[in-house]
């Protein structure tokens, strides 16, 4: 499945969404589409192809920044307007405030809520229900130090981080140069120490996987935006990501 930027999304042939659902984050299942908007805070339905669908009003008073899709339901990173403090609401209307400094929200087949900070040390936080969220990875500093250096970059003020992608046996993280085509893949093993930081001048980031079978999505710019999958495995405690990639 794919949502393309046309607010058309391709689930075994092409759903168009209103004009005014413009989709800040999607699901699908077999029968169903399910699309977050940042405002109004809703979450939109949509079954067998309707383009009308029930629609649910998220209980914020602020705006969505980013929402992920659990096997419980919807979580939601947003925005108070009169504070700019973040919040994390947990389906059944738990929630648990975080610093403004974190923006990525990724939540794995566990019902566990990580938050990638966006800037740099770029630190990953484990959060759970009403739990203070605790920092259980970051780039180590002189490998990362060394990479900006080595890509003409003084520090890594013009650098940001993509959600961190939940894998099979660890995590990977994205950092994207803001002004160019340069990346750096940064691999974790299932206990948070970085394995691996690969340097890469392609406009792509990690953004999903599944575990069965073992895929890694990106979403990766060309001349158009695409939708790419890699198969991936474990080789000697190295993440490797290989084979020509289905682009979509």
């Amino acid at each position: 499945m794919v949502l393309r930027f046309n607010k058309t999304f391709v689930s075994d042939g092409e759903w168009l969404l209103p004009a005014n659902v413009p989709p800040l984050s999607v699901w699908a299942d077999v029968d169903r589409i399910e699309v977050v908007t940042s405002n109004p805070p809703a979450i939109h339905v949509f079954r067998d192809g309707e383009t009308s669908g029930g629609s649910q009003p998220i209980a914020i008073d602020g705006a969505v920044r980013e929402a992920a899709r659990g096997r419980e339901g919807w979580y939601v990173l947003w925005e108070s307007p009169r504070t700019g403090a973040l919040t994390v609401r947990f389906p059944g209307e738990g929630e648990s405030r975080v610093a403004p400094s974190y923006g990525g929200l990724t939540v794995d087949d566990r019902e566990r809520v990580w938050l990638t900070e966006i800037r740099s040390p770029f630190s990953i936080y484990d959060l759970t229900d009403d739990d203070e969220a605790s920092a259980v990875m970051q780039p180590e500093t002189r490998t990362l130090e060394s990479l900006l250096a080595e890509s003409g970059a003084k520090d890594a003020s013009n650098w940001a981080s993509v959600p961190v992608v939940v894998v099979e046996g660890g995590f990977i993280q994205t950092l994207a140069d803001l002004a160019s085509d340069r990346r750096i893949f940064i691999v974790y093993g299932p206990d948070g120490q970085p394995l691996s930081a690969t340097p890469l001048g392609v406009p792509l980031g990690f953004v999903d996987s599944t575990k069965s079978p073992p895929r890694i999505y990106g979403a990766r710019r060309t001349n158009i935006l695409e939708i790419v999958e890699y198969a991936y495995g474990w080789y000697d405690e190295d993440l490797r990501i290989g084979g020509m990639p289905d682009a979509y």
